[in-house]
Parts: C-alpha cells; structure tokens; sequence
C-alpha cells in the first residue's frame, strides 16, 4: 500500500529550513535596520558641530534680544545710587558647552570692572537689587520678592531715588514687592502702602502691625498674598501683615521686628525654621499663615517640641484641607512650590545680612537664573538633548557595528538554508508525483485484480461449458444412472455371492463329512455285547463326525456324550440322519446360489461393459466385481 503523505523526514527537514529561512529574513531586517540607524548615527554626529553651533547661536541671540533691557534697568538702579557709576554691561558667553554671564561696569576708557570684587557696598547692592528683580520674575513662578533693608548702604540723600526705581520697576513688571526699610516713611515713594512696625518686642502683648487704612480689596481669583499673619513668632504675639499687589512698604524702629516678616516667608518656604523663632514668653509653637488666592490659607507651625517640629497645611476658605496637601518633617514638601508657586530659592526672599545677589556667584550660575525666561531653558533643554543624543550616537555607533558584523556572521551561516529549502521542496514535488503515480498503479493493480478475478471467473464457466457439452444427453444420463443402480444391484449381489460362497463351503464340508457313514444301521446279534459294539462304534463316528464339523466351524467342539444305551444310541443317529438330510439340502441351496452368483457376475460383466470399464465413483479401470466391494469397504471404514 502507498503512502499519501509526505514522509516524516522530509515534512521535518521542510518545516526546518523554513524556519531557518524565516530567521534568516528577519536577520536580514534586522541588520537593515541596525544598518540603517548606524547610517543616521554617524550622520548626526558629522552633523554635531553644526548643530551645536546652531543651538549656541539661538542662545547667543535669545540673551542678546533681552541683554540690553537688563543693562538699561541694572544700569538705571546704579546712577540712582551712585550717579557717577557707568554703565552695568552684561556679556554672554559659552564655558563647557553652557552658557556663562559676566556683569561688570565699562570704565570711561572702555575697560571694564568687577562690580563685585572692584565696586562699593552701594553699587553692589543696587545691582543685586536690580538682578533680584528680574530673577523673580523670569523664574516662572509667584511674582513676589522682599527687600530687607537693602537701602542701609546707600546715602540717605539717594534713598528716595533708590526706592523710587524699585517702586516703578516692580509696577512695571507686576511684581508683588514688601521693602523693609528703617528710614523715615517719608523716604518711600508716595502712594506706596505703608505698614508701621510699633510697640515693645519684650512686652506682654508684643510688637504691633498698623496697616495702611488704603487696604486692597482682593478678588477671588487676583493673583497675590493676601496677607501673612505671625503667632508667637518672636516679637510678634499675634500680628497680620495685609499686602497689596504692588509694593507695600513696612518701616518703624531698629530692632522692633520688621525683618521678622522675611523670616517668617523664609521659614515656610526655604524650611528655615530655627527654634529661636518661637516666642521666649512661654508660648510652645510659632505659627505663620499665609493668604492666597480663592480663600486658601497656607498654614506653618514651629513646635519646640514634638513630632514633626515642622508643618505645612493647606486650607481651604472653609478651613478643610485641600487635596491632602498636609505634611510635616525638617523639608519643605513639594506641593508647596507646586501650589503656591514659590520654591526653595533665592529669588524671592533676600537676607537682611547677604544682600549680595548672584554677582558673588560663578559665570554659569548667573546664567542659569538669568536665562532669559522660558526660551534660554528651552534651549538648555535643546543642549541637553544633545549632549544624550551625542552620546546615544556614539553608542549606536559603537554597538551597531558589532550587531551588524554579528548580524552578517548570523546570516552567512544561514545562507545555504534558502538552497536547502529549494531542494526540499523539489523533493517534495517529486514526492507527490511519486504519490501521484503511485495512486495510479494502486488503481492499476486494483483494475488487474478485478481483471483476474472476472478471467477466472470465464475459465471457470468456459470448464462449466465444456463440461456441460460433454455430459450425456438425458436419454445416456438414465441410462447411466440405470447402470448406477445395476451397479448397486451387482455390489449387493457380490455382497451376497460372499456370503453363499462360505456357507456352500460349510456345507460341502458337512456333507463330505456325512457321506463317510453308512447307510442302514447294522443288526444286533447279542444284545449286550452288540450294544457295547454299538455303542462304542457310534461313539467313535460321533467323536470323527464332530471332529469334522469342529474343522468345518473353525473351532473345536466338547466331547461326545458316551451313549450309555442303545435307545440313546438310535435316537443320536436319528439325529445324525436329520443332520444328513439337513446337509443334503444344503448341498442343493448351494447349487442355487452357485447358478445365482454365475447370474449376477454375468449382471455386473454387462454393467461394467456398459459404463465403458471405468468406476463411476473414482474413475479408475473395473476389472471385476470385486472393485465395488473394495469401495464398500472403504466407505466403511
């Protein structure tokens, strides 16, 4: 039988060299792609010095659009101070791929000086004044900055002038502003809302805050503090501070606690919480709370003792947390720069004693706050994105051309799979034709076999026929079976003839027996001595006639009876004589069966001549009658 499906080997070896052929392609892709991004790799880094020049260029021009607003309000701020002072130039440049801001002062004679290092207390403070404001304002977050005193450098004759400049600088660029200032009120620039800073900071009930009665009437959603309210908060038991959204101005005596409300902002933003500012009157915490927009309240405490000793939470107008915004620890938490927009820096909230701003700080570093807002920190982002793009490259770089040597190495060893396949699948063509065709000789063998079957069939009815011609016609066949029964007459007949043939035996042999004695008894002369005589003679032909008929039957016979009388010596030879006549009849059944055995063998000669000498029953030659008595055994036995 033929197989109809491919052989396991060969299915195998199939799905193999697919599977490596697939591989293979993707291999191939593989190393395309790898190819490909090496390709782009190595074309952005010969691109990188173009790039990166472009990059400082777009910094280079962002500083300088804004370069010159910063030199007239830096240089403006200085003449108020110092009115012999040049003018304050800022340079920008580029120091390890970031930019770098120098300030100084140009001399007449087109030289330059630090203003830092070469300048006065005054004009180092008005400049700081100046970069303070435009840091908190290009910071991004809460416009709000306090001055702590920042006018304690100039000459009082220059004070007006100084805190008129801040005043308009800070309406200008809508920044909420509180000067503290021990000079007279008389020094601040009219229409300033004035706070005074009055009483006895070791008193019972403290210092106290006069507000301006011009107070600001917020709305909901106008951007500013509100107010800042302090709770044994050093001098202050219980003070509030009400701002405005411009500059308010808060002054009053040396020492009385003015510079309390910078602390209180540095406290709770920059998490200066010192122990020292917690009331000595007894009082266990110092609380500032900080108005904002909507009704929030910002809430910090300052425990002497406790878990946590700091705390910030945010209120809403109904007193009720907002969104979670309830920590505490020794950090500020960062919800709080990210909701109240002020973060841990030193651009808002200046130091009575540092007030020094950025011009003691390195060329980057003035950059990097002064970077012209929201542009110059995008393109520090640009430069950063660089810098990792640069080293990704090189990587890609790097790792790609080993991939691809692998990738290469990979696919060569996989090359002879695709000729492999080829040939598996031309054997498996020529797998299917070989089945095909095997299909077709199945079909073939199957025909021949029918074709066999159908011829066997015809020989055997063809035989049939010829048999049939050659069987006699009905007239033959009764005839034939005519002599079937003659047949069975003369096996019968043999049969018989046996058995008269052994009983003419017996009886020829009885009658030969018989004829050896007399015919008549002998008279009796003496009677005694006859009758012994007599009897022993009879005895004597009793004892040969039984003798004889014991050979006759095969076997030996008892012993005559010895006559004891004559009367049983006549009745024994009446006997004999019934026995002599009895064999005698014998003698003439035989003649009979002797003329009937000569009628049947001349019966079973004209049988045999008539069946053509051969046997009906084996086909073999009759030679006599005797051949049916031979099957007759057989079926016997």
């Amino acid at each position: 039988m033929y197989a109809t499906s491919e052989p396991g080997g060969l299915a195998e070896l199939l799905r193999t060299c697919g599977r490596l052929c697939a591989r293979r392609e993707e291999l191939v892709a593989l190393e395309a792609a790898t190819v490909t991004e090496v390709g782009l790799a190595k074309g952005r880094q010969q691109l990188r010095p173009a790039v990166e020049g472009f990059i400082e260029q777009m910094q280079a021009d962002a500083h300088r659009r804004n370069v010159g607003s910063y030199e007239a309000l830096l240089s403006l701020i200085a003449r108020e101070v110092v009115p012999t002072a040049g003018e304050v130039g800022l340079e920008l440049g580029v120091k390890r791929s970031l930019p770098a801001l120098d300030i100084f002062v140009r001399k007449p004679d087109g030289g330059r000086s630090d203003i830092y290092e070469d300048q006065g207390g005054a004009l180092t403070n008005a400049v700081s004044t100046g970069l303070r404001l435009i840091a908190a304002v290009k910071s991004g977050r809460r416009k709000i900055v306090v001055f702590d005193e920042t006018d304690c450098w100039i000459k009082p004759e220059r004070v007006r002038s100084y805190l008129e400049v801040v005043h308009q600088t800070a309406r200008e660029l809508s920044l909420q502003t509180i000067l503290i200032s021990h000079h007279d009120p008389a020094f601040l620039p009219a229409g300033i809302p004035l706070a005074r800073v009055e009483g006895l900071p070791d008193g019972e009930e403290g210092v106290r805050i006069e507000n301006d009665p011009r107070r600001h009437v917020w709305a909901d959603d106008e951007p500013g503090m509100r107010f800042i309210r302090m709770r044994n908060l050093q001098s202050h038991v219980d003070a509030v501070l009400h701002l405005c959204p411009g500059v308010t101005g808060v002054c009053g005596d040396n020492n009385l606690g003015k510079s309390i409300v910078n602390r209180a902002l540095r406290a709770v933003f920059h998490g200066e919480g010192r122990e020292g500012l917690v009331r000595d009157s007894g009082a266990t915490e110092a609380v500032v709370e900080i108005g904002l927009e909507q009704g929030r309240v910002l809430r910090y405490v300052r425990r002497l003792k406790g878990n946590p000793i700091q705390s910030w939470t945010l209120l809403e107008a109904d007193g009720s947390v907002h969104d979670g915004c309830d920590a505490g620890g020794r950090d500020v938490p960062s919800w709080v720069a990210e909701k109240v927009g002020v973060a841990d820096d030193e651009h808002h909230f200046q130091r009575q004693k540092l007030p020094t701003f950025l011009l003691d700080r390195g060329p980057s570093e003035r950059a990097s706050v002064l970077s012209i807002g929201r542009e110059s920190e995008l393109i520090r982002v640009m430069q950063d994105l660089q810098k990792a793009d640069v080293t990704a490259d090189a990587r890609t770089v790097r790792e790609g051309e080993r991939s691809v040597a692998a990738l290469r190495e990979r696919i060569s060893r996989l090359a002879s799979a695709e000729a492999l396949e080829t040939e598996a699948s031309a054997l498996r063509e020529r797998a299917e034709a070989v089945r095909t065709e095997g299909e077709i000789l199945r079909g073939m063998e199957e025909d021949l076999a029918a074709l066999v079957a159908t011829r066997a069939r015809t020989a055997v009815r063809s035989a049939a026929t010829a048999v049939y011609a050659r069987l006699p016609d009905s007239g033959e066949a009764d005839a034939a079976l005519a002599a079937l029964d003659d047949t069975a007459a003369c096996a019968a007949a043999v049969r018989s003839m046996a058995a008269k043939r052994a009983q003419a035996a017996a009886l020829r042999e009885r009658a030969r027996l018989l004829s050896a004695l007399p015919n008549d008894l002998p008279a009796l002369e003496d009677g005694s001595e006859c009758e012994t005589l007599v009897r022993d003679m009879l005895a004597a032909r009793v004892r040969a006639y039984m003798t004889s008929v014991g050979a006759w039957v095969g076997g030996s016979l008892p012993e005559a009876p010895e006559l004891q009388t004559a009367a049983e010596a006549a009745a024994d030879l009446a006997r004999l004589k019934l026995v002599r006549e009895a064999a005698q009849a014998a003698c003439g059944n035989l003649a009979s069966v002797q003329a009937k055995l000569a009628e049947n063998e001349r019966a079973c000669a004209a049988a045999i001549e008539a069946l053509g000498g051969l046997c009906p029953t084996c086909g073999g030659g009759l030679g006599d009658a005797a051949h049916f008595l031979a099957h007759e055994i057989e079926d016997a036995a």
